[in-house]
């Protein structure tokens, strides 16, 4: 009954923590734009695959988050609650894997750091597609686990079902399927003697992932999902050059980065217990740390922490095996604890409560400040809370309706206000190219209706400013691509 309860009040803490950061982080652009085009795919049958015409995505988080964001009746919200609805069952998968591959304590400590890592509460929140593949990675360690314990054809039928879904969410899916590989074949050599039966069952765990995989190719233009990810991974031919810079950066990046969002205490425990206990009843999760780390590192063109975001699997487990061991010395048990739990649950405070400081850990104008883009500037959605909360204060009805235009570009702040008023009767609302003949025609056309205009300053220049009258601006921490919002007007 105890253990019970911990569960439980671990599991309330991880849903107070994630649904704070949900309602209070700023639209990241990304959150945006597939919250935008997830609504149009979900309610426009001609748009039902626009994420791979105009994005060269696949299409099932578009739609994922486009159902969130209609039912809850709140674009931002409503996305990310998908994300946090799918992070669930991570909870309990790694709970369940832990208790069985290990003990009931060390199940217990393990989901405590899943509950309060700051990278974990993050992604789990956000509207993102790396942070479904994320929380998906735990339900395929446990799968794999309780296949190595009862070898049934079922779970690995459920397993590739899994992986094949994931490849139709985001193409970094495969940072996840090769690690679940090499480890049912770690697990069929060891449970199998019969080199047919061990042939078998990897075609078993194969066919779904194919076959699902298949279903992508009947897409419209689906070469261009496949074209993809040339942007952000290294091709064979540039692998061959030997980008050894580009390998250091990367490996540096991920050691900073993962000591930030996970601390650096926590990360160093979870090293040392990989290390005192590699050899303990299962290597999945070292596995998937091990290949997850060396692919992104070796691949990864343009590096961002989530792509090591799947790692995370192999660090907990370790990081809650060396906690659980008692040592002799009392003392030494609780300063463990203490600089463990504590550290991780401080630096989660600090991206909850202040995001602009969490995100000043990374250095400006270095190789790692890329990570900066979730708070800082017009990635991170910088005044555009203002920018809505000014706009509902405006007195409108559906017969006198606001005319709404915004810069036509991708991400914020267009993608977002477009998903924000896609269903409100009292808006009109549409993209344009903020250029001096397109101003120059909509003033032509407007007549005497008010007509307002979003735009970022680096998007109006001295040809467009005779058009624009501006009526506030709207940004905190970048000045230069402050958010601006404009009555258009005739020069």
């Amino acid at each position: 009954m105890k253990y019970i309860w911990n569960i439980w009040s671990i599991f309330v803490l991880f849903l107070i923590l994630r649904f704070v950061l949900i309602v209070t982080f700023p639209p990241f652009t990304d959150e945006s734009l597939y919250i935008r085009w997830g609504q149009l795919m979900i309610w426009n049958p001609d748009f039902r695959f626009a994420s791979i015409l105009y994005h060269s995505r696949q299409p099932l988080a578009f739609w994922l988050f486009g159902i969130g964001a209609i039912v809850a009746n709140n674009p931002l919200i409503g996305g990310r609650l998908v994300a946090l609805l799918v992070s669930i069952p991570s909870f309990f998968a790694l709970y369940l894997f832990m208790k069985k591959s290990f003990d009931q304590k060390t199940a217990l400590i393990s989901i405590l750091l899943l509950t309060i890592s700051p990278l974990a509460i993050m992604f789990q929140s956000l509207a993102l597609m790396d942070g479904i593949l994320f929380s998906s990675t735990f339900c395929i360690v446990y799968l794999l686990s309780e296949y190595r314990l009862h070898s049934k054809t079922q779970i690995l039928l459920a397993t590739g079902l899994m992986l094949g879904i994931l490849l139709w969410i985001k193409t970094t899916a495969l940072f996840i399927i090769t690690p679940t590989i090499f480890t049912a074949l770690t697990i069929f050599r060891l449970s199998f003697f019969n080199r047919t039966k061990q042939i078998v069952n990897f075609l078993i765990l194969l066919l779904p992932i194919i076959l699902i995989a298949l279903l992508l190719l009947l897409l419209p233009n689906f070469s261009k999902i496949v074209s993809e990810p040339g942007s952000f991974i290294f091709s064979l031919k540039e692998l061959m050059t030997l980008p050894t810079a580009s390998w250091v950066s990367n490996g540096v990046y991920a050691l900073y980065g993962y000591m930030t969002y996970f601390t650096p205490i926590v990360f160093l425990f979870g090293l040392i217990g990989a290390y005192k206990y590699r050899k303990e009843k299962s290597t999945t999760p070292l596995i998937f740390f091990a290949l997850t780390i060396l692919f992104s590192i070796l691949l990864g063109k343009i590096f961002r922490i989530r792509y090591i975001l799947y790692a995370l699997i192999g660090i907990i487990p370790f990081t809650a095996l060396f906690l659980s061991q008692t040592h002799l010395i009392r003392s030494v048990n609780r300063l463990k604890y203490i600089f463990c739990i504590g550290s991780s649950f401080l630096i989660s405070l600090m991206l909850i409560i202040n995001p602009h400081l969490f995100f000043s850990l990374f250095p400006e104008n270095s190789t790692l400040s890329r990570e900066r883009e979730y708070a800082y500037g017009w990635t991170a959605g910088d005044g555009i809370q203002k920018l809505i909360d000014f706009i509902d204060k405006t007195p409108r009805s559906s017969h006198e309706r606001i005319i709404l235009f915004t810069e036509d570009s991708p991400g914020n702040p267009s993608d977002y206000v477009l998903a924000k008023y896609y269903f409100d009767p009292t808006v009109i609302i549409s993209p344009i190219d903020i250029s001096a003949s397109s101003l120059r025609s909509l003033s032509q056309k407007k007549g005497n209706t008010p007509v307002f205009v979003i735009a970022r300053s680096i998007r109006v220049d001295q040809t467009t400013e005779p058009y624009l009258s501006l009526i506030q601006s709207f940004s905190e921490h970048d000045p230069h691509e402050a958010l601006h919002l404009y009555q258009l007007k005739s020069p």
